[in-house]
């Protein structure tokens, strides 16, 4: 009897931690942006990518403890847009301060120029690396993701679940990184409003020649 009145008193006062924790939960939020130009292709395992600022935007400091969630976004430079065929994964996320494998539930999604989101990802949970905050997504993970599709940003948030190093509890992150593998990549700019009308009457008007030629 004193023993199940011990383990339900012990379960009580873990769930009140648990939601004294939630509580006290905050989101840490980041906003990069990524000229395609500093694009580096060829690396080591991974078909083109870039890290650290610069070439990233701005530089950030900002601390996530376990239950924090990191919001990370990136948007490519002007209306400049991505391209990737043959997806095996892609990887937004910052390097720490300190060693610490961590689990984390995430998401990721592929904005347009606008910053909407164009594709979602399911949620991931999973333990990964030992400096960094950030999963790997693959085309698995997005319900309806093309073979080949066109983003013009990224949006990874993740809440961390736990730092598998019993003596961190806390970390700084503040060092940018975006990979990713695939069969293929190019770059492109979305042309602006006013340039893809004009660019629409000029076609107009050189299949009106053809046709009068013709007749």
């Amino acid at each position: 009897m004193h023993i199940r009145t011990a383990i339900a008193t012990a379960t009580l006062a873990f769930g009140a931690l648990l939601a004294a924790g939630s509580a006290n939960a905050t989101t840490a939020t980041v906003s990069l942006t990524l000229d395609l130009a500093d694009l580096q292709s060829g690396l080591s395992g991974f078909t083109a990518g870039q890290q650290g600022t610069p070439p990233f935007s701005a530089p950030f400091s900002v601390n996530v403890a376990e239950g924090d969630t990191l919001d990370l976004t990136l948007d490519f430079a002007g209306d400049q847009v991505l391209t990737i065929n043959s997806m095996s994964f892609i990887w937004l996320f910052s390097y720490a301060d300190g060693n610490s494998d961590v689990t984390a539930s995430g998401t990721l999604s592929f904005l347009d120029t606008t910053g909407a989101p164009l594709w979602v990802s399911d949620v991931k949970v999973s333990t990964e690396g030992a400096a960094h905050l950030g999963q790997q997504f693959g085309p698995a993970l997005f319900p309806t993701l093309p073979s080949s599709f066109t983003f013009g940003g990224m949006r990874y948030v993740g809440t961390v679940l736990d730092y598998v190093n019993p003596d961190v509890t806390v970390r700084t992150y503040d060092n940018p990184a975006f990979y990713f593998n695939a069969g293929s990549y190019t770059v492109g700019v979305v042309p602006e409003p006013g340039a893809a009308v004009l660019m629409g009457l000029g076609l107009a008007a050189m299949a009106w020649r053809r046709r009068s030629v013709k007749r």
